[in-house]
């Protein structure tokens, strides 16, 4: 992926997908991941979402 779209618009849809549903969500998440680190958007993964559960795979 070359780019992530960071428009308020596109951020407003995402956040509104992944609050309040009415299932529970895991992430699972590419610890590996040198673009995406986990220590650096895990705070925001659980202020944006009702996660419960974070897999961390070697990845």
């Amino acid at each position: 992926m070359r780019n992530f779209n960071q428009t308020e618009e596109f951020q407003n849809l995402v956040q509104t997908a992944l609050k309040n549903v009415g299932y529970p969500i895991q992430a699972v998440w590419g610890e590996d991941d040198p673009a995406l680190t986990y220590d650096h958007f895990s705070k925001e993964l659980e202020e944006l979402t009702d996660t419960q559960e974070t897999h961390l795979l070697s990845s």
